[in-house]
């Protein structure tokens, strides 16, 4: 299994006013709740990998990071964040994969200002600390493991 490099610490807003499919123009308020929770880290994992590690056109498989993410909720303000563990390709440098993910987190409607990008220093304390040591993956919202067979980006 490729070393997860990088861990990303994610805020999330309570509320967004999003469109309206069929109503472009009229807004809607929308709360905060597990699944939206699970469904925006999706789509920040989508937007990261596409940018990071790009297909082909015609490719029929879309190429995704191995990624590891735990949500969880403030001890003192309740506000949701994710913890979040991700492969972060050789061709990239830390410095620029942090400025992707915070970029690529701030897009989202329900991303929040806060994020806070480091390289682990070591695994098993930064998943220790993710899911808070004794529920190892009671609160994960986001797995992803693309198999090396079609991870080319990790070939020498």
């Amino acid at each position: 299994m490729p070393t997860l490099t990088t861990r990303a610490d994610l805020t999330l807003r309570l509320r967004a006013h999003l469109s309206r499919p069929d109503e472009p123009a009229k807004r809607v308020s929308v709360s905060l709740t597990d699944d939206v929770i699970g469904a925006t880290v999706g789509r920040f994992v989508n937007r990261v990998s596409a940018a990071a590690v790009p297909s082909s056109r015609r490719a029929t498989h879309r190429s995704r990071l191995d990624v590891l993410a735990w949500m969880e909720r403030g001890a003192l303000n309740r506000r949701p964040h994710v913890h979040a563990l991700l492969e972060r390709p050789a061709s990239w440098s830390a410095e620029d994969f942090a400025a992707l993910l915070s970029e690529s987190w701030r897009r989202q409607p329900f991303g929040y200002d806060e994020v806070r990008v480091a390289e682990v220093e070591s695994l098993r304390r930064s998943m220790g600390y993710n899911a808070k040591a004794g529920r190892m993956l009671g609160n994960v919202v986001y797995f992803s493991h693309e198999p090396d067979e079609s991870a080319w980006w990790r070939r020498p």
